[in-house]
């Protein structure tokens, strides 16, 4: 009786990588749901061409704001937040316009008005909790005053005036608080939860601000390769579904 023998395939070589969606940058792919980038038999709903209106862009206006607002409370799952996270509500608009965004229904009533409310109640609750025990009163109203006691907003090391930046933007206070919703960092939330920057008088580091922002980049650079190595050794399982050994 002759020997047989076998040869184990490279599961991960041979494996179609192409069918296994992995989101390794910040792009999106516009001819899925921009929402939940899944493939999908439901059906899209396209703005753009559904509607007879010439301005193309009033189909998308209000679930770009919605976004941007679910953004700014640190509700907005990072697979969506990665891809919106450094555009202004005009370049988001002018993006779906262009690329004829696409969505399923169910995904995008996710991020309604009511739904909004809810998680932006909830938002509030928490970082409610987290300034109470974080900080005592006392050291929340320096906060309140850096004009007097030049210090950095985020280091909180004191400094002369010309080493800091004052705050002056919505914009920069929107990014600063979803850094910190998506960092969790308890301390600058009790701090933000004071109001905005431009409010409070924050001044900053642009060094500091710099490093947060990296941290940032660090965390969703972390999760999207935990997410594409689980997803390869998913598709690894299929293939083995399928037959791994090949007779010689």
């Amino acid at each position: 009786m002759s020997e047989k023998k076998f040869t184990l395939l490279d599961a991960v070589a041979d494996f179609d990588t192409a069918s296994v969606r992995i989101s390794t940058n910040q792009d999106s792919n516009f001819e899925l749901c921009f929402i939940c980038q899944e493939p999908s038999e439901k059906q899209l709903v396209c703005p753009a061409t559904n509607s007879t209106r010439a301005d193309k862009s009033t189909g998308y206006l209000t679930l770009v704001q919605q976004l941007k607002q679910f953004e700014t409370i640190g509700e907005l799952p990072i697979s969506i937040s990665s891809r919106v996270n450094y555009l202004s509500c005009n370049d988001l608009l002018e993006r779906f316009v262009s690329n004829k965004a696409k969505f399923h229904k169910k995904c995008r009533n996710k991020y309604d008005k009511q739904h909004y409310h809810r998680a932006s109640k909830k938002r509030k609750l928490s970082c409610k909790s987290v300034s109470d025990t974080v900080l005592p009163p006392n050291t929340r109203a320096r906060y309140t005053a850096q004009n007097f006691q030049p210090k950095c907003f985020f280091c909180d090391k004191e400094d002369s005036a010309e080493n800091l930046t004052k705050a002056q933007t919505f914009e920069l206070d929107r990014k600063v608080r979803n850094a910190a919703n998506h960092l969790c960092d308890e301390m600058l939330l009790a701090k933000l939860s004071e109001g905005d920057m431009i409010a409070v008088e924050a001044l900053y580091h642009k060094s500091c601000l710099s490093a947060l922002y990296k941290r940032l980049r660090d965390l969703q650079t972390t999760k999207r390769k935990a997410d594409s190595e689980n997803a390869i050794i998913e598709g690894s399982s299929s293939c083995r579904d399928f037959g791994l050994l090949k007779k010689l």
